[in-house]
């Protein structure tokens, strides 16, 4: 069964960051802000923000649970719990949701071949999804080709 996901909101891991002006209206994506410290050449460190996207809602009622609940793990750095839930909802379906939020938990927690595969699962499952796109981009220009 396809599903579509659309929409997003903004959240804050590990207190990191958090914009003010959130909007909660229709929240199908969180958005993880990481701060990341960066170089420039002959000037003093700066940092930026990461981004990535996490479904948290789709158009089916009993995965919207599972990636509520594995949300709700994840914003209490819970990965471990969130990472259970969103195997068992990957083998349910196949729209990339659970794939997609589980590279995101492996990316965190510093496992990137697990990243690059769930990432890759997630965009053959939705090459349309902009959002997986958007994540599976950003995780390869910031590491290693030999992953």
């Amino acid at each position: 069964m396809l599903v579509a996901c659309s929409s997003y909101r903004e959240i804050s891991i590990n207190k990191k960051y958090k914009p003010d002006n959130t909007d909660y209206k229709n929240p199908y994506y969180a958005i993880i802000h990481e701060p990341e410290q960066k170089n420039k050449p002959k000037e003093n460190t700066f940092s930026y923000t990461r981004i990535k996207y996490l479904i948290i809602k789709c158009e089916d009622k009993n995965l919207d649970l599972i990636l509520e609940q594995s949300y709700e793990k994840i914003i209490d750095n819970n990965y471990h719990s969130a990472e259970i839930l969103l195997k068992d909802a990957s083998t349910l379906w196949n729209n990339g949701a659970a794939e997609n939020n589980l590279a995101v938990i492996y990316e965190i927690t510093g496992e990137k071949n697990l990243a690059f595969k769930m990432y890759t699962k997630a965009l053959l499952l939705a090459p349309e999804n902009e959002k997986f796109k958007i994540n599976f981009l950003n995780f390869i220009n910031r590491n290693d080709p030999d992953i």
